[in-house]
């Protein structure tokens, strides 16, 4: 018996390889929102989402460095982290957003 991929589950792979399990999930809950057809609305959920799941990433070993040496250099270290962190979610929103435009949603 052969199975055939459906269409869905390509656009689904294309998704997943392009933008991660982040994307993929702001994919499947975010499509059905009114906002989604808007491109600055998908530029802002990708951008947002993303900072938020690696600033969390980056402020765990961060706040328990800080805990267990007591060194401020960490907030030196954090601070950069989130300045990049923050550069690169604007560019990986924008990214979401001119595939989504260009895939036509």
């Amino acid at each position: 018996m052969h199975l055939t991929p459906k269409s869905h589950d390509s656009k689904t792979w294309s998704i997943s390889w392009r933008f991660g399990v982040i994307g993929l999930c702001l994919y499947r809950f975010g499509r059905h929102k009114p906002n989604w057809p808007s491109k600055k609305y998908v530029s802002k959920l990708f951008g947002r989402w993303f900072l938020l799941v690696f600033g969390m990433i980056f402020a765990i070993p961060a706040l328990t460095d800080l805990y267990f040496t007591r060194s401020i250099d960490i907030f030196v270290w954090f601070g950069l982290t989130l300045v990049v962190l923050a550069i690169v979610s604007v560019a990986y929103g924008k990214w979401a957003a001119a595939y989504f435009d260009k895939m036509g949603r």
